[in-house]
């Protein structure tokens, strides 16, 4: 299952993987800068430690054909369900979310995982035999596979974390091949619920969409 292809090393973008190691460096010098003494040391050691595990992780991950991983996205999938809901038994409050799970020294935020068991589960109903040929059928099968994680995510609450899961299941849509007067039809649904959705959001979430919108709002930076 795992092996380097020769020709993934000949398709790698070897100017993006050099922009990555420029911005890691300079935010290791950054941290170790804004620490004075041994404190600035000890901080860019660990940042560069953990970017190490990054490559190593990126390596592992390029490794496997993700045709198999797809195979099995529902297993992933259930799994990554199972660690958002864990966090509401498992999970540590901080500063009135709870969405990470400490294990020892090491604090994990299972949202973030679930991102790639999302992507896999979506690949997976779209490429199924009952939703072809990509039609309104197809937004019965996926919607749910969205709604769940938003609805625990929302939860947590992580808003953020939430609301990137439509951009990424819309951009699966289209490379899917659904047409766009029906994905039009969606977003226009999408915008009829924002009123109600919006009384739903927490005060300090409906700050935060206010000084995205407009930043002069908020000069501080408190929100």
């Amino acid at each position: 299952m795992i092996g380097i292809d020769r020709r993934l090393l000949q398709n790698v973008e070897w100017p993006l993987i050099g922009v990555g190691l420029g911005f890691a460096v300079l935010s290791a010098l950054t941290l170790s800068n804004l620490h004075v003494g041994r404190a600035g040391g000890t901080v860019m050691t660990r940042q560069l430690a953990w970017f190490g595990v990054g490559m190593i992780a990126l390596l592992v991950i390029a490794s496997i054909d993700y045709k198999k991983l797809v195979r099995v996205a529902p297993v992933i999938y259930l799994l990554g369900l199972a660690g958002l809901a864990s966090v509401f038994v498992l999970g540590r409050t901080v500063s009135g979310a709870r969405r990470w799970i400490v294990m020892g020294s090491v604090s994990v935020q299972t949202s973030e995982l679930f991102k790639i068991a999302f992507v896999l589960m979506a690949v997976w109903v779209l490429t199924s035999r009952w939703a072809q040929p990509i039609g309104r059928f197809t937004l019965v099968l996926v919607l749910p596979v969205a709604a769940i994680p938003f609805a625990l995510i929302m939860k947590q609450p992580d808003l953020g974390t939430a609301l990137l899961l439509i951009p990424v299941m819309v951009a699966l849509l289209v490379g899917a091949g659904i047409r766009l007067r029906l994905l039009g039809g969606l977003a226009l649904a999408g915008v009829a619920v924002m009123p109600v959705a919006w009384f739903l959001l927490k005060d300090y979430q409906r700050e935060r969409i206010l000084v995205y919108l407009d930043p002069f709002r908020d000069p501080l930076g408190s929100a």
